[in-house]
Formats: C-alpha cells, sequence, structure tokens
C-alpha cells in the first residue's frame, strides 16, 4: 500500500465515521443521501490550509 492509498484509506475511513457520526445520528435516514454523503470526497471542497478540519464538526470560512 503505498502514500496515496493509505491517505485515501484514511480519508474514506473518516468519512464514513463522519456519516455516523454527524449525519446518521442527527436522524437522517435517507439512504441516497447516507451513500452521497459516503461517496463524496469533501477534501476536494477545501484549500489545503483547512483540510485538517474536512471532517469536523465546526463551521468553515467560505471564501468570496
Amino acid at each position: 500500500m503505498n502514500a496515496a492509498t493509505t491517505g485515501n484509506a484514511e480519508s474514506t475511513r473518516c468519512r464514513h465515521a463522519m456519516v455516523e457520526r454527524q449525519i446518521a445520528h442527527r436522524g437522517i435516514t435517507s439512504p441516497g443521501v447516507l451513500d452521497a454523503m459516503r461517496s463524496v470526497e469533501r477534501e476536494a471542497f477545501l484549500p489545503e490550509e483547512l483540510r485538517e478540519f474536512v471532517y469536523d464538526d465546526t463551521p468553515l470560512p467560505i471564501e468570496a
């Protein structure tokens, strides 16, 4: 397993855990919504300097 694969596996694990803790735990039960949240790589939507917060349950700045 190379570094990219390891990072991707860790990202996937964190994303799935985030969906369970933050989304499903709040009563979202739609399989389509949960599957979408599990599949979208949130890292693609954040600048590098904010990626450490990608799966945290906290507000992030919206760039203008």
